[in-house]
């Protein structure tokens, strides 16, 4: 833990008919983004004890505590960096909890003009208004 600075918001925005062919596709678009700061590690003694909680147009889909996370934190590290030499600046994704969109039933897929938000107690909440896609 000594190499984490701190910790963040990330919305990744997904692209879901770009998934289809492409999960790193669907991910990437340059409106994904993180904030709304980083707070660093030591303002946060226990990252188990961080809850999140996504809303769309303040109707909540998702809430879960990041100690109930698949892997550990450190093991995440470890293992990102098998594979790829992470360096200062680099930031990680963990995962999101259940209650995607696409995974309920019925569906439920954001629209033009809705206000998505995600929330992480200690952080803060990154909100983002959901427009039309322009390519």
């Amino acid at each position: 833990m000594g190499y984490v600075a701190g910790y963040s918001i990330r919305v990744d925005d997904s692209l879901r008919d770009f998934q289809k062919h492409s999960v790193t596709a669907g991910k990437n678009f340059s409106r994904s983004n993180y904030g709304p700061w980083i707070v660093t590690i030591d303002e946060i003694p226990d990252w188990t004890k961080l809850e999140l909680t996504t809303r769309i147009n303040g109707i909540q889909l998702q809430h879960s505590a990041f100690g109930l996370l698949n892997w550990d934190l450190l093991f995440i590290i470890n293992y990102i960096s098998t594979f790829s030499k992470l360096l200062p600046g680099d930031a990680i994704s963990t995962g999101t909890p259940a209650g995607v969109g696409h995974r309920r039933d019925p569906q439920v897929f954001t629209k033009a003009g809705d206000m998505l938000g995600v929330e992480v107690t200690d952080i803060g909440i990154l909100r983002n208004q959901i427009v039309d896609e322009k390519l």
